[in-house]
Parts: C-alpha cells; structure tokens; sequence
C-alpha cells in the first residue's frame, strides 16, 4: 500500500520531544511494510522555514526510508517563518495541501501520526484520500469551564504578567479559534479513524461523541528497552524525584507544598531534574521553597540529556525512593513510564491521560487534581513500605508485563499499522 504521511518534525531542526521521538521510530517502522511519501506539514515552513540548511540536512536523513514529496522545495522556498501565522495558520495549511494535492493522489491512504496541524483536512478533501491521524495531545478543550477552572488553578500566578504566560490568552485561543476550527474540518471531512495514545486527548476534546472510530492504541508509547539495564528496586536513597519539563501545567508549583507535607513525616530530599519552563517559574518556585524553609533538602540537576549521559540519568531515576508527578496536562506521560521502567513507583493526578495508562498498577499511585494533602500522603505511603513490600509493588506480574509490551517501539509500530491497514480498507 502507498501511504502518505503529512506531519511537521520529522524533519524539524530541533530534538523532536515526545511526539517527535514517537513518530520518527514508527515511520521508520511503517516504511518496511508501506510505501511512503512523507508530505511535510506547514508547521514546518512556519516555525523553521528560516533554517533551510539544517531542514534540508534532515531531508537527507529521512531519505533513507521515504521519498519526500515533490513540491517540498518549492514551499520551502515559497512559505515565509511566521509567528502569527503558527497560531492562525489555517491559510498556510490551506495553500501546502493545495500544492501536494496533485501527488498525494497517487498515495492510497493518508495519516498524520501526532496531530499537530490542520493540513491533512485539506489535503484529504483536495486529493480526495480517506485519512486517519493520531492525538499526542488534546487538540482543543471541549469542556469550557473546565478548562477556564483548570488555567485559573495553573497559570494564575505573577508569571503570567511579566512574562504573559496567562490562562486568559489560552482560553480565548481555545474559544475562538482552536475548537470552532476543528469542528469545522471534522463536520466537513471526517477521518476514516482518529487513534490516541491515552484517552485523555479524545475525552478532553469531547472526541467521544464523534461517530467514527476512536481506537487508544495499546501501546501507544515505548521505552528504550536499553533502560532495563538499570532497573533498580532495592538499592534506594533517601530522596524523591521530579523530572521532566518544570512548568506549572505540570505541578512544578505544587511541589514546594507537597514536599512540606511529606518533610514533616519523612526525612527526605527533593531532587528535580530538567529545565524551567522560564525564569520566572524558576524564581516563584525557588521562593515557595525559601518560604517552606526547604532549601537545604531541595537539590536541582538541571537538563540531564540521557542521549548522551544514559548511565547517569537511569541512576538518578533508579535510586529514587518515588517519583513524584503532580501534572495537569498528559496524553501519556513518559516521566512516569520510564520511572516505572527503572524501578521506581509514581504518585500524579488522576488525569484522564494519565489514568487511562496506569490505573491498575500497585507501583502508581493516582490523587485527584490539585489534592496535594492526598499526594503527600501517598507519598509517605511508598516511603513507608518496607523492603519485602516494596519488592513486591515494582516486580508484580501485571507490571511486569506492562513493561514487556511499552519497551519495544515495534510494538507500538505494529498497534499503528493494523489500524491504518484495516480502516484503509473499509
């Protein structure tokens, strides 16, 4: 089968994070059994159109395993870097897909593998392709005052007037344009599925209610197996852990508060590793520290690239008594899973993303959103274990067979392609 993939990263000039690393591992593994074009999306042209030479290197390597579409030259020099126009670009998007329309005719099914633009409504509608996509993330919030109490909670701090990280930007965005826009293109050109890494993205867009097919696909992330290597269940050290992005959707904020909580039963220390999401957040979190005389029990690592330090990165992880993960935005959460892959149990919110993966496993712990008297709470529960049960917890049967099936991205290559090959056909 001839399959056209339209998405923005695999040739970003960029490390592709999560949805990146995911798509770039599965189209490697979908070129063995389809043939592929790979249709670049206009995300690209918008946010690195100015840095042809590092795009054009990426070419080169992507190559390898697709033939880039024809007209990608032409709209690399065609579509100008827009800032504007990456928060509106239904007009870019509109423009590539008219100009790959002629050649993605001659593909038999097209699929976006992370959702990450409008494009492959168009270009579906103008090759006249039945297309899928995959949801990395939440597109659009449905619930509307849900997701106004959820910035309030978040983003309502002194960040969001010095460095205009507000929640009431991102709601009227929602509002006015993200949702109405996308139930456009879904009244006029339905995909033929729409499959997910969590259910978290197809609940909280109110995808549910869509009548086509909503697949959660199982497993829709993976591990380097390689981590496995450093799995650690015995040889702790007297800290817990946060890593990953340090921002407030993910209840870096909350974190001062939580650890106050559990400092008063436990003698431990925070360790955080990862980048701030802007000095701002950096210098509010830091002050609720001061403020909760935690400084001295706090210890930060900054970004720990396990590309290049994989030893060091899996040690950190595996030494940690608990993982602590009080996040408010997650289709999937990789912190979580390789935390798991490691040795070392989880506590977070019970998000829909979150909850939809690892409900059912003794070694994570799940509190409602913004509970953090519960989130300490079973925190000290895991650091209260002792050796034998804690043993237990991490090498249960069922963990250990959710780990067997989230280390291999073949695995997640093969859920993909069923899919794509059953509704290409139907």
């Amino acid at each position: 089968m001839r399959l056209g993939i339209v998405y923005d990263q695999l040739i970003a000039p960029i490390f592709p994070g999560g949805g990146g690393l995911h798509s770039l591992e599965v189209v490697k593994r979908l070129a063995k059994e389809f043939e592929i074009t790979y249709f670049p999306s206009s995300r690209l042209f918008l946010r690195w159109g100015d840095r042809k030479e590092e795009v054009l290197k990426k070419v080169n390597e992507v190559e390898k395993f697709v033939k880039v579409a024809e007209a990608f030259p032409y709209l690399l020099d065609k579509v100008n870097p827009s800032g504007f126009k990456q928060f509106f670009p239904r007009d870019t998007a509109r423009l590539v897909a008219r100009a790959y329309s002629e050649e993605a005719k001659k593909v038999d099914f097209l699929y976006e593998p992370d959702h990450t633009s409008l494009d492959i409504f168009y270009l579906a509608k103008y090759a006249q392709r039945k297309f899928g996509i995959t949801l990395q993330a939440t597109p659009y919030y449905e619930d509307s005052l849900e997701y106004l109490r959820k910035l309030v909670k978040t983003r309502f701090n002194r960040c969001m007037f010095m460095e205009r990280r507000g929640f009431l930007t991102r709601y009227i965005y929602n509002e006015t344009y993200l949702k109405p826009v996308h139930k456009a293109l879904f009244r006029g050109s339905l995909p033929s599925f729409i499959s997910s890494v969590s259910e978290g993205p197809i609940i909280e867009a109110g995808l549910d209610k869509l009548g086509i097919p909503k697949i959660v696909l199982r497993p829709g992330n993976a591990f380097e197996d390689k981590l496995l290597r450093f799995r650690n269940t015995s040889d702790k050290e007297d800290y817990i852990l946060y890593f990953g992005v340090l921002a407030e959707h993910k209840g870096v904020l909350e974190l001062p508060e939580i650890f106050a909580k559990v400092r008063k039963k436990k003698d431990v220390r925070l360790v955080l590793m990862g980048k701030f999401s802007s000095p701002c957040i950096e210098k509010l979190f830091w002050k609720k520290i001061s403020s909760l005389g935690l400084d001295k029990y706090v210890e930060y690592l900054g970004f720990i690239d396990r590309r290049q330090e994989l030893e060091r990165f899996s040690a950190i992880i595996s030494r940690a008594k608990a993982l602590i993960y009080p996040t408010h935005a997650d289709s999937f959460s990789l912190a979580i899973l390789e935390s798991l892959a490691l040795g070392t149990p989880a506590i977070s919110y019970d998000i829909p993303g979150v909850r939809s993966i690892y409900s059912g496993l003794r070694s994570v712990e799940l509190v409602n959103e913004f509970d953090i008297v519960s989130a300490a709470n079973k925190t000290v529960k895991i650091l209260d274990m002792n050796p034998a049960e804690y043993e237990s917890v991490m090498n249960e049967e069922k963990l250990e067979g959710f780990l067997k099936l989230y280390s291999s991205w073949d695995n997640v290559a093969e859920a993909e392609r069923k899919v794509i090959t059953y509704y290409s056909q139907v």
